[in-house]
């Protein structure tokens, strides 16, 4: 759909540019949002300091059509994760005594284990997407 559209857009001179935003409206108006951007790479110079203007991260992921693909990867890694921790509360609920685990000792061992410890292979894997998604 969005190459149909570009290739409309390029025979009328408009350059369309594939931008996609990650992150959740509090994360925006933190400035904590993600912005991915394929296609035309003078345009995305252009663009940059727009995005920029609300997002501190923006990425040029190469040939158009890449920001979308790269959104789909990052939204499905927080799905997984999302469901893993769910699961992990549920579990944490059900062996113990307690109606609910406390959420600080579980939050704390998240961070530690998962963030800390995985934070920089997650982040090197979301980056090896990226790379081959520009071949």
């Amino acid at each position: 759909m969005k190459t149909r559209e570009r290739d409309a857009l390029t025979a009328c001179g408009v350059v369309l540019l594939d931008c996609e935003i990650g992150g959740t409206p509090p994360m925006i108006a933190q400035r904590k949002g993600v912005v991915f951007i394929s296609g035309d790479s003078v345009a995305s110079d252009t663009s940059t300091p727009v995005f920029k203007g609300f997002a501190d991260l923006a990425f040029y992921l190469g040939k158009f059509g890449t920001a979308l693909k790269m959104k789909i990867s990052a939204n499905h890694l927080v799905a997984v994760n999302t469901l893993a921790v769910a699961e992990a509360l549920v579990l944490g609920t059900k062996a113990t005594s307690m109606h609910k685990p406390p959420m600080n000792s579980a939050a704390t061992y998240y961070e530690r284990a998962i963030a800390e410890g995985r934070g920089e292979q997650d982040i090197a894997a979301m980056f090896e997407i990226i790379e081959s998604a520009k071949r």
